[in-house]
């Protein structure tokens, strides 16, 4: 077993040196500002349920508890009050996350006052966050776990060292360390670079700094993302969303930052906020002749995109992208509308081409593969009507990693559903299969609406 030595965090000078993708935060956030400037009531309204995910989220990823994806989904879709939504959650896991959930409307306020941090300020939120845990578990001298009281809002009095999954042991700033590493802390948050720097530096910084100190004896990485939040709140309102199913990439890049790579924290940190910018949208509603071996080479490029997948995987995944909407279209509609005989509906999915931004492509073999949506409900005599509405599927030229695959409603200019390559290769994430859900549940709203409209007008 390795023996180490606490490693202090980096000054913000040397964290600043890493490179972030500004034109991808400018695009997403101007997705989230026109939202914003167009309905801010549902904007406020999206902005909370993605606290409310956060807030779930922060102690699954600790194994406070378990985590539920049917809660996450009903939170998103405010099918029910949070406290409703955990109802079938023990107490503790109840107690825990609604204390969660207090720390970061805690934040938000603090947000609003543009106070600067402070040591005064982390403790309090240690305080709230960690109000309801009661105890944390420790393993004795003598190996053996044992549970004490949590102290509240105070720097821990013992060593928090971990144990690391290769057997070696990890050291976080000793007790004795941890009130000047604290001090500093405060001091790189309120320098001139750092208040100047892009609010994903700023947050991804924060966060690794108070973790790499671990200076409570419990609840560091609760109190490290709640601290990132801060400026994501400042700059974007939306939290630092993390959700379970990213634990293992998320403490693998911080390990990474441990052995002074700090750029895959900050690109994990960056997609978490993008993640967290779509979620919010979507709940709302891509000289010289060479010689023979480079033109062979690029030949060979052709059958490969930018993300090193082939067109054929990349057709796959965006048809597997419509299908997962057919389904959950399907299911929801089939489900709002359950026992009513007077009401009809038929989703078809259709061969053909459609004309595209120029940006986007069509199916390779798009006359033999579904491509179009066609959804019709209606209602029989004597309140006779229908609605039909169709959908388009459109593939990012190029296809990088970072490029969107669209499905585009049926006056085709405004983006409707949208999810990144990597979102859906290799496999399809937690967070798009929420967002497709979200959409089938607002589409659904939006055809019965009309229906009820043209019904009514027939009587």
């Amino acid at each position: 077993m390795e023996e180490t030595h606490y490693k202090p965090f980096p000054p913000f000078t040397e964290w600043a040196k890493t490179e972030y993708d500004l034109d991808r935060w400018q695009r997403y956030g101007q997705k989230l500002e026109n939202l914003e400037n167009t309905k801010p009531e549902q904007h406020k309204k999206a902005i909370k349920i993605i606290g409310q995910i956060a807030a779930y989220h922060t102690g699954a990823i600790e194994d406070l508890y378990d985590i539920d994806r049917g809660i996450t989904f009903t939170i998103a879709t405010e099918a029910a009050m949070i406290e409703e939504a955990l109802s079938t959650s023990d107490e503790r896991t109840t107690d825990l996350v609604l204390s969660q959930l207090e720390v970061y409307e805690y934040i938000l306020d603090w947000v609003t006052k543009k106070d600067p941090v402070n040591e005064s300020w982390l403790r309090e939120l240690h305080s709230q966050i960690c109000a309801k845990q009661g105890t944390y578990r420790v393993m004795t001298t003598s190996g053996v776990f044992e549970d004490r009281d949590l102290p509240l809002g105070i720097y821990k009095a013992l060593p928090n060292d971990v144990k690391t999954k290769a057997g070696n042991i990890h050291r976080y700033a000793s007790p004795e360390e941890t009130p000047a590493e604290m001090e500093r802390l405060v001091l790189e948050l309120r320098s001139e670079e750092f208040e100047n720097a892009h609010p994903l530096l700023q947050a991804s910084y924060a966060h690794y700094a108070l973790v790499a100190v671990h200076p409570f004896a419990d609840g560091n990485g609760r109190i490290a993302r709640a601290l990132a939040s801060v400026y994501t709140y400042r700059s974007q309102s939306i939290p630092f969303l993390i959700l379970h199913d990213d634990r293992d990439e998320y403490f693998t890049v911080l390990e990474k930052s441990d052995e002074g790579n700090y750029q895959p924290f900050i690109g994990f940190v960056s997609d978490c906020c993008f993640n967290a910018i779509i979620l919010v949208v979507s709940s709302l509603s891509a000289a010289g002749k060479p010689d023979m071996n480079e033109s062979v080479s690029a030949i060979k490029r052709l059958y490969l995109t930018k993300s090193g997948y082939t067109h054929d995987q990349i057709d796959d995944a965006a048809k597997e992208f419509m299908q997962l909407l057919h389904r959950s279209v399907n299911e929801c509609i089939a489900q709002g509308i359950e026992g009513q005989d007077k009401i009809s509906f038929g989703i078809q999915l259709l061969t053909g081409r459609a004309n595209l931004p120029d940006q986007y492509r069509t199916l390779i073999d798009s006359g033999k593969s579904f491509q179009i949506m066609v959804i019709k409900v209606g209602t029989s005599a004597p309140a006779d009507a229908s609605v039909e509405t169709r959908f388009y599927l459109a593939i990012p030229k190029g296809s990088g990693l970072k490029d969107d695959f669209v499905i585009f409603g049926q006056n085709q200019i405004d983006e409707i559903l949208y999810a990144r390559v990597d979102e859906l290769l290799p496999q399809v994430k937690h967070s798009l299969s929420l967002r497709i859900k979200l959409f089938a549940e607002n589409q659904c709203r939006t055809i019965l609406t009309i229906l009820r409209a043209n019904a009514e007008s027939r009587l």
